[in-house]
């Protein structure tokens, strides 16, 4: 009787058995990576008993049932290859990716099945509700003149930024946050506004849609060096950001 452990093994060894009169499991499959242009690349790890593997792919409202006749299915050949790229998909869409180990038996179990996002040129690109309002107004909620109200757009990869990128923030008026290279990491980049007597605001500051502008400089995705996707949606007036009470 052949080995056969529980899928979700953490182990990272295979998974497979006995089972009628093939076998059964297949390798951990890891999440899929480097996404790119309509493509997501997908690994896994060997089967010592497969000849080949089958990639399958869905979405939506898509099952795995009709991968193959909807051409949502890939054969790899070969026991030792455990890497394929899938192409031909719609950037911005969720997939969820399994794998089959196959041999001349028949199909093994399906592996769990994994998640990831295909981008547009590879680039990172500001997650919805990725952009939010970061600092801190104090107990009673209320900035006074010479306070920072930060804003943090958070990416889905690591970018790189050079010169001042500005990000608007909506007080009584519109105002701008400039980007903050000290505060800021590989994926969170922090914009930061100083409150000054003219500002007044009790309904709290917000961030209205697609507001992030270069300014002169740019946020490229440090993988591939293309320009990054900056489109976010909008952030609500929040209550506890508000500025101006105390000078008016």
């Amino acid at each position: 009787m052949m080995r056969h452990e529980a899928p979700g093994s953490t182990s990272g060894a295979p998974v497979w058995g006995q089972w009628r009169s093939g076998f059964v499991g297949c390798g951990r499959v890891s999440r899929p990576g480097h996404p790119g242009d309509g493509q997501l690349d997908v690994s896994w790890d060997a089967i010592d008993v497969a000849s080949g593997y089958k990639v399958q792919w869905k979405s939506g409202q898509q099952t795995f049932k009709n991968a193959a006749a909807d051409g949502r299915e890939a054969e790899v050949s070969g026991g030792t290859t455990t890497d394929y790229t899938i192409t031909g998909l719609t950037n911005g869409t969720e997939y969820t990716v399994r794998v089959l180990a196959t041999n001349p038996q028949g199909d093994g179990r399906p592996s769990v099945g994994v998640k990831g996002t295909p981008m547009d040129g590879g680039t990172s690109m500001v997650l919805s509700g990725g952009v939010s309002i970061t600092s801190n107004a104090g107990s009673d909620g209320e900035y006074v003149i010479g306070d920072d109200i930060e804003i943090t757009a958070t990416f889905s990869r690591a970018v790189t930024v050079t010169g001042t990128p500005q990000i608007g923030i909506q007080l009584d008026a519109e105002r701008t946050a400039d980007y903050v290279a000290s505060e800021s990491t590989s994926t969170e980049l922090v914009f930061a506004y100083t409150v000054t007597s003219a500002d007044y605001d009790q309904n709290g500051a917000g961030v209205g849609a697609n507001g992030l502008i270069l300014n002169g400089g740019t946020i490229t995705d440090t993988a591939s060096g293309n320009a990054a996707l900056l489109s976010f949606t909008a952030v609500a007036d929040s209550p506890g950001h508000k500025a101006g009470r105390g000078w008016r």
